[in-house]
């Protein structure tokens, strides 16, 4: 199981991220184990693949809410600013306004 841990109220916890906590464990642990504390951005809606190799997550990133990420699954699983991408540059040359939620990789990967 991994989950987002944020104490109510919940507006106030997007203001101070020390308020978040991420974290992972068997269903049955009494006490999942925090993997993330204090997080430098605010990460939300998440998914894994099917193979649980990929985690995709929404985040807002440089005042931003349509930037998501796609990370190899490791040990130590780090999102640098090169794994963030943006539905904002989705067809941007059409001025289009697009904007993501809930970010999944496809069933086929």
């Amino acid at each position: 199981m991994f989950y987002r841990e944020v104490k109510p109220p919940f507006g106030e916890a997007a203001r101070d991220l020390s308020r978040i906590r991420w974290r992972f464990d068997s269903i049955s642990s009494n006490s999942p184990r925090i993997v993330l504390s204090n997080p430098p951005v605010c990460g939300s809606c998440h998914s894994f693949s099917r193979d649980g190799k990929y985690l995709v997550m929404d985040m807002d990133y440089a005042g931003n809410k349509g930037p998501y990420a796609v990370v190899q699954v490791k040990e130590q699983s780090v999102i640098t600013a090169e794994e963030i991408n943006t539905w904002d540059d989705y067809e941007k040359k059409s001025n289009k306004y697009t904007n993501g939620f809930v970010a999944q990789v496809s069933p086929n990967g």
